[in-house]
C-alpha cells in the first residue's frame, strides 16, 4: 500500500473464512479505531491479545460480521494504519483498505476470482 506521502507501506489483514465460503464474494469489514496502540489494531484483537477495557469493540463487530459469515462471504479486515499505526490519517486509511481487498483477492491458496464482488461495511 502506500501512506499520505505517496511511500510504499505494509499493513496486516485478516481473513475471515466461513466453512460455507463462496468464491465470488468478498465483504471488506472496516473496524473503528480510536487509539494508535499495537493493543487497538483489529489483528491484535481477533487473536485474543486485546484485554483492554476496549476489547469488548471486537467481539461486537464480529457479531455485526456474522451476517455476512453466514452467507459465506469471505471477509478481510484491514489494520488501516500501517506499521506506525497511524488510524487517524484518512487517506491513508483509505489506500489500505481498497490495498487489503487487492491483496486478499490476489492470496492465492484462497482461490477467489478476479471478478469477485467486492462490498464493504
Amino acid at each position: 500500500s502506500q501512506n499520505t506521502a505517496d511511500e510504499p507501506q505494509y499493513t496486516v489483514t485478516t481473513i475471515l473464512v466461513p466453512f460455507n465460503a463462496k468464491k465470488d464474494k468478498l465483504m471488506v469489514g472496516s473496524e473503528a479505531v480510536d487509539a494508535c496502540g499495537v493493543q487497538c489494531t483489529p489483528s491484535y484483537g481477533y487473536l485474543g491479545g486485546a484485554i483492554t477495557q476496549d476489547s469488548g469493540g471486537f467481539q461486537l463487530d464480529e457479531a455485526e460480521f456474522l451476517p455476512f459469515l453466514r452467507k459465506g462471504y469471505i471477509m478481510t479486515v484491514p489494520d488501516k494504519g500501517g506499521p506506525l499505526l497511524r488510524s487517524l490519517l484518512g487517506r491513508m486509511e483509505g489506500y489500505m483498505t481498497l490495498d487489503s481487498a487487492r491483496a486478499t483477492i490476489n492470496f492465492e491458496p484462497l482461490g477467489l476470482s478476479k471478478d469477485t464482488k467486492i462490498g464493504m461495511y
